[in-house]
């Protein structure tokens, strides 16, 4: 009985431990153009190419504010400035002819 009572107190510690950690950050300088065709400098989260395609997490240049998540069609687009990749919002049909937002490179 004091086994079980010992694992299962070991098995939500764990949890809880697993629960409070953040995940890692890459970000890199680049710039965002809002709607309005504005350029915003900042730093972008740079993630995997399916990540880059659903969102973009961007931190204005000389705040340390809280990043912003922008998804599709809340800006016009991102753009890394050292490595030159750049994302547009548009609509792409992937399926029964249901179009989707997302950011191409």
């Amino acid at each position: 009985m004091k086994t079980i009572l010992f694992r299962l107190v070991c098995l939500n510690t764990l949890l809880l431990m697993i629960l409070s950690l953040y995940a890692q950050s890459n970000y890199r300088p680049g710039f965002i153009i809002t709607l309005q065709k504005d350029t915003i400098y900042g730093k972008i989260d740079y993630r995997t190419d399916k990540m880059n395609a659903r969102r973009c997490v961007f931190r204005p240049q000389g705040n340390n504010t809280e990043p912003t998540t922008y998804h599709p069609f809340d800006i016009l687009g991102y753009r890394f400035t050292d490595d030159g990749k750049y994302y547009v919002s548009k609509n792409i049909e992937l399926q029964y002819g249901v179009p989707k937002p997302v950011f191409l490179e």
